[in-house]
């Protein structure tokens, strides 16, 4: 489980394909103290288990369900991914639940700076659209984000300076591919009434 705020960016140096996955390492200083191999890392809002690891460096497997669902298969050697460590209970909790378990990707369509924001506007597909709603969280590659206007095939999120300095989110641009989760709460609830 996650809360949604990035602790720190890494950088992939290395992408090795397998039979059955693709191993991908990332560079990141002073972030693996504690962390040991089997624990959690988000990379990107993608739950990934750590499979090996040294001082500043570690390596994480996509399987063909993780590939195919997130933007983890548009990694290329130098990419720069979101990071946060799984949380631990008594923590505390910042942003909102976060699981790692991505819905779906999006297109960003557009993108609107001014001094106190950026707006960032990005495709929603049919079947995502009943769990977003104004002023609801959204996870937009792994960062937890309100989220600030809904159409009908697109919704838009407010970013603020310290988060945009903080995140790869600053790097968007249009046709850009993001991992999208819904609020967990949200999924649950829509569960519920469409079994009713």
């Amino acid at each position: 489980m996650f809360t949604g705020i990035i602790q720190k960016q890494g950088k992939i140096t290395a992408i090795k394909k397998t039979k059955k996955a693709v191993s991908f390492e990332v560079e990141i200083e002073k972030f693996l103290k504690d962390i040991k191999k089997g624990d959690s890392i988000a990379v990107n809002g993608v739950c990934t288990t750590v499979v090996d690891l040294d001082k500043n460096k570690f390596i994480f497997d996509a399987m063909e369900e993780t590939l195919k669902k997130t933007n983890i298969k548009n990694l290329k050697k130098g990419s720069i991914v979101n990071l946060e460590k799984s949380i631990k209970w008594n923590e505390k909790i910042d942003g909102h639940f976060v699981q790692g378990h991505i819905d779906e990707t999006g297109k960003i369509l557009k993108t609107k700076n001014d001094q106190r924001r950026t707006r960032i506007t990005i495709s929603l597909s049919k079947e995502m659209k009943p769990f977003v709603a104004y002023k609801g969280s959204i996870s937009i590659n792994g960062v937890s984000l309100t989220i600030s206007d809904v159409e009908d095939k697109n919704f838009s999120v407010d970013i603020i300076p310290h988060t945009l300095k903080n995140t790869n989110l600053s790097k968007l641009k249009k046709n850009d591919i993001v991992n999208i989760e819904a609020d967990m709460i949200a999924r649950y609830l829509h569960k519920i009434i469409s079994t009713k």
